[in-house]
Protein backbone atom coordinates (compact mmCIF):
# COMPACT_ATOMS: atom_id res chain seq x y z
CA UNK A 1 0.00 0.00 0.00
CA UNK A 2 2.74 2.46 1.01
CA UNK A 3 4.84 1.49 -2.01
CA UNK A 4 1.92 2.06 -4.40
CA UNK A 5 1.17 5.48 -2.85
CA UNK A 6 4.86 6.36 -3.12
CA UNK A 7 4.86 5.66 -6.85
CA UNK A 8 1.80 7.86 -7.39
CA UNK A 9 3.26 10.56 -5.16
CA UNK A 10 6.50 10.54 -7.13
CA UNK A 11 4.57 10.75 -10.41
CA UNK A 12 2.48 13.71 -9.16
CA UNK A 13 5.57 15.51 -7.91
CA UNK A 14 7.25 15.23 -11.30
CA UNK A 15 4.18 16.01 -13.36
CA UNK A 16 2.57 18.68 -11.12
CA UNK A 17 4.14 21.69 -12.92
CA UNK A 18 2.94 20.35 -16.27
CA UNK A 19 -0.56 19.59 -14.93
CA UNK A 20 -0.75 23.05 -13.37
CA UNK A 21 0.23 24.67 -16.65
CA UNK A 22 -2.40 22.66 -18.54
CA UNK A 23 -5.05 23.58 -15.96
CA UNK A 24 -4.16 27.28 -16.15
CA UNK A 25 -4.39 27.15 -19.94
CA UNK A 26 -7.82 25.54 -19.75
CA UNK A 27 -9.01 28.25 -17.37
CA UNK A 28 -7.21 31.16 -19.03
CA UNK A 29 -7.95 30.57 -22.70
CA UNK A 30 -11.71 31.25 -22.46
CA UNK A 31 -10.97 34.45 -20.51
CA UNK A 32 -8.36 35.49 -23.06
CA UNK A 33 -10.79 34.80 -25.89
CA UNK A 34 -13.45 36.81 -24.06
CA UNK A 35 -11.09 39.74 -23.47
CA UNK A 36 -10.04 39.52 -27.09
CA UNK A 37 -13.63 39.93 -28.29
CA UNK A 38 -14.04 43.01 -26.08
CA UNK A 39 -10.69 44.43 -27.14
CA UNK A 40 -11.47 43.94 -30.83
CA UNK A 41 -14.84 45.68 -30.40
CA UNK A 42 -13.67 48.73 -28.45
CA UNK A 43 -10.77 49.34 -30.84
CA UNK A 44 -13.35 49.96 -33.54
CA UNK A 45 -15.64 52.11 -31.39
CA UNK A 46 -13.41 54.70 -29.75
CA UNK A 47 -12.96 58.42 -30.24
CA UNK A 48 -10.52 60.78 -28.56
CA UNK A 49 -11.80 63.80 -26.62
CA UNK A 50 -9.57 66.85 -26.45
CA UNK A 51 -10.30 69.02 -23.42
CA UNK A 52 -10.84 72.53 -24.73
CA UNK A 53 -10.49 71.31 -28.30
CA UNK A 54 -12.83 71.14 -31.28
CA UNK A 55 -14.42 67.74 -30.65
CA UNK A 56 -16.76 66.19 -33.20
CA UNK A 57 -18.30 63.49 -30.96
CA UNK A 58 -19.11 61.40 -34.03
CA UNK A 59 -20.60 58.64 -31.87
CA UNK A 60 -23.35 61.05 -30.83
CA UNK A 61 -25.62 60.19 -33.73
CA UNK A 62 -29.24 61.05 -34.49
CA UNK A 63 -30.51 58.35 -32.12
CA UNK A 64 -28.35 59.75 -29.32
CA UNK A 65 -29.73 63.27 -29.65
CA UNK A 66 -33.30 61.95 -29.68
CA UNK A 67 -32.93 61.11 -25.99
CA UNK A 68 -34.48 63.51 -23.50
CA UNK A 69 -32.32 62.92 -20.41
CA UNK A 70 -28.53 62.75 -20.75
CA UNK A 71 -26.49 61.57 -17.75
CA UNK A 72 -22.73 61.85 -17.41
CA UNK A 73 -21.40 60.27 -14.21
CA UNK A 74 -18.15 60.05 -12.29
CA UNK A 75 -16.39 58.91 -9.16
CA UNK A 76 -16.00 62.21 -7.31
CA UNK A 77 -12.63 63.83 -6.70
CA UNK A 78 -10.97 63.83 -10.15
CA UNK A 79 -10.18 66.88 -12.29
CA UNK A 80 -10.82 65.56 -15.81
CA UNK A 81 -14.49 64.54 -15.28
CA UNK A 82 -15.30 68.12 -14.28
CA UNK A 83 -13.77 69.33 -17.55
CA UNK A 84 -15.58 66.62 -19.52
CA UNK A 85 -18.86 67.70 -17.94
CA UNK A 86 -18.45 71.13 -19.52
CA UNK A 87 -17.37 69.72 -22.90
CA UNK A 88 -20.31 67.30 -23.21
CA UNK A 89 -22.94 69.73 -21.92
CA UNK A 90 -21.71 72.32 -24.42
CA UNK A 91 -21.84 69.78 -27.27
CA UNK A 92 -25.42 68.70 -26.55
CA UNK A 93 -26.49 72.31 -26.00
CA UNK A 94 -25.14 73.31 -29.41
CA UNK A 95 -26.83 70.38 -31.16
CA UNK A 96 -30.22 70.43 -29.43
CA UNK A 97 -30.61 73.70 -27.52
CA UNK A 98 -30.59 71.76 -24.24
CA UNK A 99 -30.58 74.17 -21.31
CA UNK A 100 -31.80 72.26 -18.24
CA UNK A 101 -28.93 71.12 -15.99
CA UNK A 102 -30.02 68.51 -13.41
CA UNK A 103 -27.68 68.93 -10.46
CA UNK A 104 -26.72 66.77 -7.48
CA UNK A 105 -27.49 69.71 -5.18
CA UNK A 106 -30.51 70.97 -3.27
CA UNK A 107 -33.16 73.50 -4.28
CA UNK A 108 -31.56 76.44 -2.44
CA UNK A 109 -28.09 75.80 -3.85
CA UNK A 110 -29.61 75.62 -7.33
CA UNK A 111 -31.47 78.90 -6.72
CA UNK A 112 -28.24 80.77 -5.93
CA UNK A 113 -26.35 78.96 -8.68
CA UNK A 114 -28.93 80.21 -11.18
CA UNK A 115 -28.50 83.69 -9.76
CA UNK A 116 -24.75 83.40 -10.31
CA UNK A 117 -25.26 82.24 -13.91
CA UNK A 118 -27.40 85.32 -14.49
CA UNK A 119 -25.47 87.99 -12.59
CA UNK A 120 -21.90 86.70 -12.45
CA UNK A 121 -21.82 87.54 -8.73
CA UNK A 122 -19.05 85.15 -7.70
CA UNK A 123 -19.88 85.44 -4.00
CA UNK A 124 -22.95 83.27 -4.68
CA UNK A 125 -20.80 80.54 -6.18
CA UNK A 126 -18.23 80.87 -3.39
CA UNK A 127 -20.86 80.34 -0.68
CA UNK A 128 -21.91 77.03 -2.24
CA UNK A 129 -18.36 75.71 -2.61
CA UNK A 130 -17.29 76.93 0.83
CA UNK A 131 -20.04 74.81 2.40
CA UNK A 132 -18.93 71.68 0.56
CA UNK A 133 -15.30 72.35 1.43
CA UNK A 134 -16.15 72.89 5.11
CA UNK A 135 -18.11 69.64 5.15
CA UNK A 136 -15.13 67.79 3.62
CA UNK A 137 -17.23 66.76 0.64
CA UNK A 138 -15.54 65.93 -2.66
CA UNK A 139 -17.82 68.45 -4.40
CA UNK A 140 -15.79 71.13 -2.58
CA UNK A 141 -13.15 71.16 -5.29
CA UNK A 142 -11.47 73.86 -7.35
CA UNK A 143 -12.05 71.96 -10.61
CA UNK A 144 -15.81 72.11 -10.03
CA UNK A 145 -15.67 75.80 -9.09
CA UNK A 146 -13.70 76.60 -12.25
CA UNK A 147 -16.16 74.58 -14.35
CA UNK A 148 -19.08 76.75 -13.22
CA UNK A 149 -17.08 79.85 -14.10
CA UNK A 150 -16.73 78.44 -17.62
CA UNK A 151 -20.45 77.64 -17.71
CA UNK A 152 -21.19 81.22 -16.67
CA UNK A 153 -19.04 82.57 -19.51
CA UNK A 154 -20.67 80.15 -21.95
CA UNK A 155 -24.13 81.14 -20.68
CA UNK A 156 -23.43 84.75 -21.65
CA UNK A 157 -23.12 83.65 -25.29
CA UNK A 158 -26.59 82.08 -25.33
CA UNK A 159 -29.61 84.07 -26.54
CA UNK A 160 -32.44 85.09 -24.21
CA UNK A 161 -34.78 82.17 -23.62
CA UNK A 162 -31.94 79.72 -24.21
CA UNK A 163 -29.98 80.35 -21.01
CA UNK A 164 -28.86 77.51 -18.71
CA UNK A 165 -31.25 76.69 -15.88
CA UNK A 166 -30.12 74.51 -12.97
CA UNK A 167 -32.59 72.23 -11.17
CA UNK A 168 -31.44 71.02 -7.73
CA UNK A 169 -32.81 67.52 -7.23
CA UNK A 170 -31.09 66.37 -4.06
CA UNK A 171 -32.48 66.44 -0.55
CA UNK A 172 -31.68 69.42 1.69
CA UNK A 173 -27.90 69.84 2.07
CA UNK A 174 -26.89 73.26 3.36
CA UNK A 175 -29.52 73.97 6.04
CA UNK A 176 -28.27 77.51 6.63
CA UNK A 177 -28.64 78.32 2.95
CA UNK A 178 -32.15 76.84 3.02
CA UNK A 179 -33.08 79.13 5.92
CA UNK A 180 -31.55 82.12 4.12
CA UNK A 181 -33.60 81.48 0.98
CA UNK A 182 -36.81 80.88 2.93
CA UNK A 183 -36.43 84.26 4.64
CA UNK A 184 -35.86 85.92 1.26
CA UNK A 185 -38.96 84.31 -0.23
CA UNK A 186 -41.09 85.22 2.78
CA UNK A 187 -40.25 88.92 2.52
CA UNK A 188 -42.95 89.23 -0.15
CA UNK A 189 -45.61 87.83 2.18
CA UNK A 190 -47.74 90.74 3.33
CA UNK A 191 -50.01 88.80 5.63
CA UNK A 192 -48.87 88.85 9.27
CA UNK A 193 -50.36 85.44 10.20
CA UNK A 194 -48.19 83.87 7.51
CA UNK A 195 -45.08 85.59 8.77
CA UNK A 196 -45.93 84.47 12.30
CA UNK A 197 -46.03 80.82 11.12
CA UNK A 198 -42.40 81.23 10.08
CA UNK A 199 -41.24 83.30 13.07
CA UNK A 200 -38.78 80.66 14.25
CA UNK A 201 -36.81 80.92 11.00
CA UNK A 202 -35.26 84.15 12.26
CA UNK A 203 -34.00 82.30 15.33
CA UNK A 204 -32.58 79.46 13.24
CA UNK A 205 -30.94 81.94 10.88
CA UNK A 206 -28.73 83.04 13.78
CA UNK A 207 -27.51 79.49 14.40
CA UNK A 208 -24.79 77.62 12.52
CA UNK A 209 -27.01 74.52 12.40
CA UNK A 210 -23.80 72.53 12.63
CA UNK A 211 -24.20 70.25 15.64
CA UNK A 212 -26.65 67.37 15.92
CA UNK A 213 -28.94 69.04 18.45
CA UNK A 214 -29.39 72.20 16.38
CA UNK A 215 -30.05 70.17 13.24
CA UNK A 216 -32.50 67.92 15.07
CA UNK A 217 -34.42 70.92 16.46
CA UNK A 218 -34.60 72.59 13.06
CA UNK A 219 -35.72 69.44 11.23
CA UNK A 220 -38.44 68.83 13.85
CA UNK A 221 -39.63 72.40 13.34
CA UNK A 222 -39.64 71.88 9.54
CA UNK A 223 -41.71 68.73 9.93
CA UNK A 224 -44.35 70.55 11.97
CA UNK A 225 -44.39 73.37 9.46
CA UNK A 226 -44.58 70.92 6.53
CA UNK A 227 -47.59 69.24 8.11
CA UNK A 228 -49.28 72.61 8.70
CA UNK A 229 -48.73 73.70 5.11
CA UNK A 230 -50.02 70.43 3.68
CA UNK A 231 -53.12 70.67 5.86
CA UNK A 232 -53.80 74.26 4.80
CA UNK A 233 -52.69 74.24 1.17
CA UNK A 234 -55.35 76.63 -0.13
CA UNK A 235 -54.67 79.20 2.56
CA UNK A 236 -50.89 79.15 2.17
CA UNK A 237 -51.14 79.33 -1.63
CA UNK A 238 -53.32 82.40 -1.29
CA UNK A 239 -51.00 84.08 1.18
CA UNK A 240 -47.63 83.16 -0.35
CA UNK A 241 -48.79 83.59 -3.94
CA UNK A 242 -45.99 82.94 -6.48
CA UNK A 243 -43.55 81.83 -3.78
CA UNK A 244 -45.78 79.10 -2.34
CA UNK A 245 -44.28 76.28 -4.40
CA UNK A 246 -40.65 77.17 -3.62
CA UNK A 247 -41.31 77.60 0.12
CA UNK A 248 -43.27 74.37 0.36
CA UNK A 249 -40.68 72.47 -1.71
CA UNK A 250 -37.81 73.58 0.55
CA UNK A 251 -39.68 72.86 3.79
CA UNK A 252 -40.83 69.46 2.54
CA UNK A 253 -37.27 68.44 1.60
CA UNK A 254 -35.90 69.45 4.99
CA UNK A 255 -38.71 67.46 6.65
CA UNK A 256 -38.54 64.40 4.39
CA UNK A 257 -37.71 60.99 5.85
CA UNK A 258 -37.40 59.32 2.45
CA UNK A 259 -34.19 57.57 1.41
CA UNK A 260 -31.99 59.64 -0.88
CA UNK A 261 -32.80 58.12 -4.30
CA UNK A 262 -36.53 58.33 -3.57
CA UNK A 263 -36.14 62.00 -2.63
CA UNK A 264 -34.30 62.66 -5.89
CA UNK A 265 -36.91 61.05 -8.15
CA UNK A 266 -39.74 62.70 -6.20
CA UNK A 267 -38.05 66.09 -6.56
CA UNK A 268 -37.47 65.53 -10.26
CA UNK A 269 -41.11 64.60 -10.81
CA UNK A 270 -42.36 67.61 -8.84
CA UNK A 271 -40.11 70.10 -10.65
CA UNK A 272 -40.85 68.55 -14.05
CA UNK A 273 -44.58 69.16 -13.67
CA UNK A 274 -44.30 72.46 -11.78
CA UNK A 275 -42.12 74.03 -14.47
CA UNK A 276 -44.02 72.33 -17.31
CA UNK A 277 -40.86 70.92 -18.87
CA UNK A 278 -42.70 68.66 -21.32
CA UNK A 279 -40.28 67.53 -24.04
CA UNK A 280 -37.48 69.79 -22.79
CA UNK A 281 -34.11 68.05 -22.97
CA UNK A 282 -32.22 67.69 -19.69
CA UNK A 283 -28.62 66.96 -18.74
CA UNK A 284 -27.16 65.81 -15.43
CA UNK A 285 -23.65 65.31 -14.04
CA UNK A 286 -23.87 62.87 -11.12
CA UNK A 287 -21.97 60.38 -9.01
CA UNK A 288 -21.70 57.11 -10.93
CA UNK A 289 -24.26 55.16 -8.89
CA UNK A 290 -27.08 57.70 -9.34
CA UNK A 291 -26.86 57.51 -13.16
CA UNK A 292 -27.12 53.71 -13.46
CA UNK A 293 -30.34 52.67 -15.18
CA UNK A 294 -31.06 49.60 -13.07
CA UNK A 295 -30.32 48.13 -9.65
CA UNK A 296 -26.84 47.93 -8.16
CA UNK A 297 -26.44 45.78 -5.04
CA UNK A 298 -30.25 45.44 -5.02
CA UNK A 299 -30.67 49.23 -4.71
CA UNK A 300 -32.34 51.26 -7.45
CA UNK A 301 -30.53 54.51 -8.41
CA UNK A 302 -32.19 57.72 -9.59
CA UNK A 303 -31.78 56.91 -13.31
CA UNK A 304 -33.20 53.43 -12.72
CA UNK A 305 -36.21 54.85 -10.89
CA UNK A 306 -36.70 57.32 -13.74
CA UNK A 307 -36.53 54.52 -16.30
CA UNK A 308 -39.13 52.47 -14.40
CA UNK A 309 -41.44 55.45 -13.81
CA UNK A 310 -44.47 56.43 -15.83
CA UNK A 311 -42.91 59.74 -16.83
CA UNK A 312 -42.87 60.43 -20.60
CA UNK A 313 -39.05 60.40 -20.88
CA UNK A 314 -38.61 56.99 -19.22
CA UNK A 315 -37.47 55.36 -22.49
CA UNK A 316 -35.37 58.32 -23.62
CA UNK A 317 -32.44 58.15 -21.18
CA UNK A 318 -28.74 57.76 -22.01
CA UNK A 319 -25.90 57.33 -19.50
CA UNK A 320 -22.17 57.92 -19.97
CA UNK A 321 -20.01 56.95 -16.96
CA UNK A 322 -16.40 58.15 -16.68
CA UNK A 323 -13.70 55.72 -15.51
CA UNK A 324 -10.28 56.90 -14.33
CA UNK A 325 -7.05 54.93 -14.73
CA UNK A 326 -3.70 55.73 -13.11
CA UNK A 327 -5.14 58.98 -11.77
CA UNK A 328 -5.21 60.95 -8.53
CA UNK A 329 -8.38 61.58 -6.53
CA UNK A 330 -9.20 64.15 -3.86
CA UNK A 331 -10.18 62.17 -0.76
CA UNK A 332 -11.15 63.55 2.69
CA UNK A 333 -8.05 62.94 4.80
CA UNK A 334 -10.06 61.89 7.86
CA UNK A 335 -11.65 59.03 5.88
CA UNK A 336 -8.31 57.45 4.98
CA UNK A 337 -6.25 54.96 6.99
CA UNK A 338 -3.38 56.66 8.87
CA UNK A 339 -0.65 55.42 6.51
CA UNK A 340 -2.45 56.98 3.52
CA UNK A 341 -3.15 60.37 5.10
CA UNK A 342 -1.35 63.58 4.18
CA UNK A 343 -1.14 65.00 7.69
CA UNK A 344 -2.50 68.46 8.42
CA UNK A 345 -4.75 68.54 5.36
CA UNK A 346 -8.50 68.50 4.78
CA UNK A 347 -8.08 66.42 1.62
CA UNK A 348 -5.34 64.03 0.56
CA UNK A 349 -4.20 63.38 -3.00
CA UNK A 350 -4.44 59.66 -3.61
CA UNK A 351 -4.47 57.02 -6.34
CA UNK A 352 -6.10 54.48 -4.05
CA UNK A 353 -9.56 54.47 -5.61
CA UNK A 354 -8.86 54.42 -9.34
CA UNK A 355 -11.00 52.00 -11.31
CA UNK A 356 -7.90 49.85 -11.79
CA UNK A 357 -6.44 50.33 -8.30
CA UNK A 358 -5.26 47.85 -5.69
CA UNK A 359 -8.33 48.78 -3.63
CA UNK A 360 -10.79 47.59 -6.24
CA UNK A 361 -11.14 46.61 -9.86
CA UNK A 362 -13.96 47.35 -12.30
CA UNK A 363 -14.61 44.17 -14.25
CA UNK A 364 -13.18 44.41 -17.76
CA UNK A 365 -11.36 47.70 -17.23
CA UNK A 366 -7.99 46.17 -18.17
CA UNK A 367 -9.12 45.88 -21.81
CA UNK A 368 -8.77 49.65 -22.19
CA UNK A 369 -5.28 50.07 -20.75
CA UNK A 370 -3.42 49.28 -23.94
CA UNK A 371 -5.86 51.25 -26.11
CA UNK A 372 -5.33 54.73 -24.72
CA UNK A 373 -2.17 56.74 -24.22
CA UNK A 374 -1.19 58.62 -21.08
CA UNK A 375 -2.90 61.90 -20.23
CA UNK A 376 -5.82 61.25 -22.57
CA UNK A 377 -9.61 60.84 -22.64
CA UNK A 378 -11.52 58.52 -24.96
CA UNK A 379 -15.21 57.87 -25.42
CA UNK A 380 -16.40 54.39 -26.36
CA UNK A 381 -19.77 53.49 -27.85
CA UNK A 382 -20.93 50.30 -26.12
CA UNK A 383 -24.29 49.64 -27.78
CA UNK A 384 -23.34 49.32 -31.45
CA UNK A 385 -24.27 46.22 -33.46
CA UNK A 386 -22.63 42.99 -32.26
CA UNK A 387 -21.36 44.65 -29.08
CA UNK A 388 -20.18 42.13 -26.45
CA UNK A 389 -21.44 44.62 -23.83
CA UNK A 390 -24.98 43.57 -24.71
CA UNK A 391 -24.23 40.39 -22.77
CA UNK A 392 -22.76 40.19 -19.30
CA UNK A 393 -21.92 43.02 -16.91
CA UNK A 394 -18.38 44.08 -17.83
CA UNK A 395 -17.66 47.67 -16.65
CA UNK A 396 -20.74 47.58 -14.40
CA UNK A 397 -19.63 45.14 -11.74
CA UNK A 398 -16.57 45.56 -9.56
CA UNK A 399 -14.69 43.70 -6.85
CA UNK A 400 -12.53 44.70 -3.92
CA UNK A 401 -9.99 42.91 -1.78
CA UNK A 402 -10.12 45.53 0.97
CA UNK A 403 -13.48 47.28 1.14
CA UNK A 404 -16.85 45.64 0.45
CA UNK A 405 -18.45 49.05 -0.17
CA UNK A 406 -16.54 49.19 -3.47
CA UNK A 407 -18.12 45.97 -4.73
CA UNK A 408 -20.90 46.33 -7.26
CA UNK A 409 -23.24 43.52 -8.27
CA UNK A 410 -25.78 44.09 -11.02
CA UNK A 411 -28.96 42.40 -12.15
CA UNK A 412 -27.77 39.15 -13.76
CA UNK A 413 -30.77 39.16 -16.09
CA UNK A 414 -29.47 42.35 -17.71
CA UNK A 415 -26.35 43.49 -19.54
CA UNK A 416 -24.01 46.47 -19.32
CA UNK A 417 -25.89 48.36 -22.04
CA UNK A 418 -29.08 48.18 -19.96
CA UNK A 419 -27.22 50.31 -17.39
CA UNK A 420 -25.26 52.66 -19.66
CA UNK A 421 -24.63 53.00 -23.38
CA UNK A 422 -21.28 54.79 -23.61
CA UNK A 423 -18.16 54.94 -21.45
CA UNK A 424 -15.36 57.47 -21.14
CA UNK A 425 -11.94 56.27 -20.07
CA UNK A 426 -9.57 58.84 -18.61
CA UNK A 427 -5.86 58.24 -18.17
CA UNK A 428 -3.69 60.15 -15.68
CA UNK A 429 -6.18 62.70 -14.40
CA UNK A 430 -4.97 65.03 -11.67
CA UNK A 431 -7.03 65.36 -8.48
CA UNK A 432 -9.86 67.91 -8.51
CA UNK A 433 -7.95 70.07 -6.01
CA UNK A 434 -9.49 71.53 -2.82
CA UNK A 435 -11.52 74.72 -3.10
CA UNK A 436 -9.94 76.07 0.12
CA UNK A 437 -6.38 76.26 1.44
CA UNK A 438 -6.48 72.58 2.51
CA UNK A 439 -5.22 73.26 6.02
CA UNK A 440 -6.97 70.98 8.47
CA UNK A 441 -7.20 73.49 11.31
CA UNK A 442 -9.32 75.79 9.13
CA UNK A 443 -11.66 73.11 7.75
CA UNK A 444 -14.41 73.30 10.35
Amino acid sequence: MKKSFGKHSNFLTKKLPLLSAILLCILYLPLKAQDSSYSSYVKQHKEKIIIGGDNSFTFFDKAFYQNQVFFVSESHGYEKPQELDFEIFKQINKKTGLRIYLAEIDFSQAYYLNKYLTTGNEELLQSIYQYWYNQQLQWGCKAGFDKWKKLYAYNQTLPAGKKIRVLGLDGAQDLNMNVQLLLELLQTAEDQPVKKSFDSLTTYSKMKLANKNEKKMFISYARRLDSTMLSNTTLFKKLLKANYYSVQFIIHNIASKEVREKKIIDNFTSLYFQYKLGNEKMYGFWGRFHAMQDSVNNSMPFAGLLKKSQLPMRNKIVTIPIFCLESSSMLPTSFLPPMAQQKGTVYSKSGMVNDDSFIYQVAGISVFKSLIEKNSCYIFKLNAANSPYKKGLYLLESSSKMDKSFEWIGNKKLATTDYFQYAIIVSNSDWAGPYGDNKAEKSL
